[in-house]
């Protein structure tokens, strides 16, 4: 289980953060491009710039954490 704080450009303090499952989600992955969210339904798409489309889940092949 990990932490992700989701990004909001309206709040300098940024959104909600949120539980993910698994530490290799595509979320931490340095080949994510975008995350797409709202506050009713927190994460409803993810962009890559190596899977089209994102695996339903969430995990790829291709993963490398981001920062390395």
């Amino acid at each position: 289980m990990r932490e992700y704080k989701l990004k909001d450009p309206l709040h300098p303090e940024g959104g909600p953060t949120i539980n993910v499952k698994n530490d290799d989600n595509c979320i931490f992955c340095k080949h994510c491009t975008d995350v797409f969210w709202d506050y009713t339904h927190l994460i409803y798409l993810i962009w890559c710039d190596l899977c089209d489309p994102v695996p339903k889940n969430l995990t790829c092949e291709y993963f490398e954490e981001e920062g390395d």
